[in-house]
């Protein structure tokens, strides 16, 4: 199902049974799942909203809120964040089955999924899909969409900003909605009604270093080496600071250290989310690239990265040319298959 399709049916109030949502981008997410809570809990909502927790989820506890009616109301909305799929195993896939079966007219399932990207199906979603669900997957923006939902944000505060700083202000925040969103509000009010200058972006806005890992740590778990220069070429035309740059080069490295000791150990992401205190997204990230490499290649590439401080902190040499040596050093290494 098409995000347009379930966005007109919370509009008309017919959205009905069970939905999974899926997707990177969380402001879209928690958007739909705010209007989705005014559309499928209009009237009680003490009564008629249950939101449980999916990491911990209480099969018995949840199928009692997705069979019973709603109260003094003809909706009800049962919402499941971060589920899970795990738990699934053994008996739960047939008692998540049995539920489904089993929900009661005028209730809505939403289960909300901020680490899901497109791929192979968990056992969830096979799941959903088997009980007639739908599979509402929230796209990002395409970058012109996201230039003019910018612009409207601008306007609605009575400021104005121009395309172009509009794709430099997405290209700073990992054209993250949620930052964006938190950006705007004090760009506008600096601005104080007026244009929203580059000036003003570059002094109030600071990179996006979560998007920049992401980018670093799949392009050294891919060993490509076109796409890690350009992370960090664009690193640098943010003018991020050398040490900032291999420090991300150190966490990268460290974080999928911690991926193979999960992998190995039999954790979850959820769980590897918990210890962290990093998000779903970054944890179920994490595991994925773990899978990618050897654990040799990790265990150089963090002694290539204590090498790489030292020569900083220590050399009178360029510290851009010591960071682009230490990335060809590191993917010559990684390309020979040492482990």
């Amino acid at each position: 199902m098409s995000i347009d399709v379930f966005r007109k049916q919370l509009k008309e109030g017919t959205a009905e049974g069970i939905y999974y949502l899926l997707g990177e981008e969380q402001f879209l997410l928690d958007r739909y799942y705010e209007q989705a809570k005014e559309s499928c809990a209009p009237v009680f909502p003490e009564l008629n909203l249950i939101e449980l927790d999916g990491k911990k989820l209480d099969f018995d506890f949840f199928a009692d809120g997705i069979v019973s009616y709603p109260a003094m109301s003809d909706k009800k909305l049962v919402s499941v964040l971060d589920f899970d799929s795990s738990t699934l195993k053994g008996d739960g896939a047939k008692k998540m089955a049995a539920a489904f079966e089993e929900i009661a007219p005028g209730v809505t399932v939403i289960f909300r999924d901020h680490a899901k990207e497109k791929g192979k199906a968990n056992a969830l979603e096979s799941l959903i899909k088997k009980s007639g669900g739908m599979i509402v997957r929230v796209e990002r923006p395409s970058p012109a969409a996201l230039n003019k939902w910018i612009q409207g944000l601008a306007e609605k505060s009575g400021a104005s900003i121009s395309d172009a700083d509009c794709s430099y202000l997405a290209e700073l925040t990992g054209s993250s909605m949620l930052r964006i969103s938190i950006e705007m509000k004090k760009l506008a009010a600096f601005s104080q009604g007026g244009i929203i200058e580059r000036a003003t972006i570059e002094k109030m806005v600071a990179p996006e270093e979560e998007a920049a890992w992401f980018a670093v740590s799949n392009a050294v778990c891919e060993h490509d080496f076109d796409a890690l220069m350009q992370a960090v070429d664009l690193l640098y035309r943010q003018n991020v600071d050398d040490t900032v740059i291999a420090g991300m080069f150190y966490r990268t490295f460290i974080d999928l250290w911690r991926g193979l000791t999960a992998l190995r150990e039999g954790v979850t992401s959820q769980e590897l989310a918990a210890t962290y205190g990093i998000s779903p997204y970054a944890a179920a990230r994490i595991m994925r690239s773990a899978t990618k490499l050897k654990e040799g290649e990790v265990l150089e590439g963090l002694r290539s990265c204590r090498e790489l401080d030292r020569k900083i902190k220590s050399s009178g040499g360029n510290k851009k040319d010591l960071i682009y040596g230490f990335i060809t050093e590191l993917l010559e290494f990684q390309m020979r298959g040492h482990e």
